[in-house]
């Protein structure tokens, strides 16, 4: 759960600064990327990420067979990586909607900017989940090797 959090709170950090940057700049660039792109983005980072938890559960399933153990820990992470990306899906949704409503624009104009921080953030976080993911394959296939040549 700290590893959500510090990761969640780096990733709204990152999102507000490049927010600002593109304010500083005054480019709109990120902004639309991000209105028109990034739920598809998303959906391609969870399938990114649900093969290689998939080619991460072949190799445990080769280490449980071969050596009888289990991993608990590691298909419960593996589990709490894909509803995180669901959840990030949910709310780059909820954001994006409150981005584009003409309410949200009209009634609070000043909700705009830490609505566009939370869509960039998203996008940061759900980068983040996949690069723990590549190198929790990585890791795993280098202890297995070392295990496998002993």
């Amino acid at each position: 759960m700290k590893y959500i959090i510090k990761w969640m709170l780096i990733s709204l950090a990152v999102g507000w600064g490049l927010n600002r940057l593109c304010d500083y700049y005054q480019s709109d660039f990120l902004e639309k990327y991000l209105d028109e792109n990034l739920i598809l983005l998303l959906v391609a980072l969870l399938a990114i990420n649900t093969a290689t938890l998939g080619i991460i559960l072949l190799r445990l399933g080769e280490l449980s067979f071969e050596y009888k153990a289990k991993f608990p820990k590691i298909i419960s992470s593996m589990k709490q990586s894909i509803w995180e990306q669901l959840v990030l899906i949910a709310i780059g949704t909820l954001s994006l909607i409150f981005h584009s409503s003409k309410v949200v624009q009209k009634e609070w104009p000043q909700a705009i900017f830490p609505i566009e921080t939370i869509i960039v953030a998203v996008a940061v976080y759900a980068i983040v989940v996949v690069y723990d993911t590549a190198q929790a394959a990585f890791t795993l296939n280098a202890e297995a090797d070392k295990l496998i040549k002993k």
